[in-house]
């Protein structure tokens, strides 16, 4: 049996797992010296990694076969801030992009652990991250909520529309736009916001459900 739990905003969400169509979700943030401790956080690195200002490494889940998502987590350190980007990818293995990725030794934090992991180095427990969560559907599964265009006969040079973004002025979950494509055989889409974390509490289940509930507001079930 499922355990549920309750969002910040009252939805509920499955707690444990991403819910239909997830696929990654970015989240940036930039700090200050008096924000982050940097001389803290690159004491907590790898030794191959803590003497880098630009890097990037993959977190592994607990188990690492069958774990939900893994993490890419890339950092880079001026004497003026520090900019984080962490990705939530769906599955237990990175992705094969060829990037250089840095695999991180056992000292490390688990996907799981690692936002509260992170949490250490600011000043502060909560702190606004800018968030994008992707998701994809197959065309057959989805269709739009309401009546929008996404070809039109005037365009230059035989151009044609295969996608929408829309701004959201009330902020629904926080999100700012969302941004649909639809695909040859595909439903993309894009929900964008500015979340605040809060590093002991942080669940990308739960993140993920309430962007999920706004790409519903566009893309329904058939």
């Amino acid at each position: 049996m499922s355990e549920e739990t309750k969002t910040a905003s009252g939805t509920t969400s499955t707690k444990g797992r991403f819910p239909p169509g997830f696929d990654q979700a970015f989240y940036w943030v930039s700090a200050a010296p008096d924000a982050f401790d940097i001389g803290k956080f690159r004491s907590r690195l790898p030794k191959a990694v803590s003497g880098l200002d630009e890097a990037a490494a993959v977190i592994f889940p607990r188990n690492a076969e069958r774990g939900s998502y893994h993490v890419v987590f890339s950092w880079s350190i001026t004497t003026a801030k520090v900019r984080l980007n962490i990705r939530y990818h769906s599955g237990a293995l990175p992705p094969d992009d060829g990037e250089p990725y840095i695999d991180v030794d056992s000292d490390a934090p688990d996907a799981e652990d690692f936002m509260g992991w992170l949490g250490q180095f600011f000043r502060a427990s909560t702190v606004k991250f800018h968030v994008h969560a992707l998701f994809d559907y197959p065309l057959k599964t989805r269709r739009n909520a309401f009546p929008f265009r996404l070809t039109t006969k005037r365009l230059p040079v035989g151009a044609a529309l295969y996608g929408i973004a829309l701004k959201l002025k009330t902020a629904p979950h926080g999100a700012s736009s969302v941004r649909i494509t639809k695909g040859i055989k595909r439903w993309y889409a894009v929900v964008v916001s500015d979340r605040r974390v809060s590093f002991a509490n942080f669940s990308p289940y739960v993140d993920a459900a309430e962007a999920m509930t706004v790409v519903g507001m566009f893309l329904g079930e058939r």
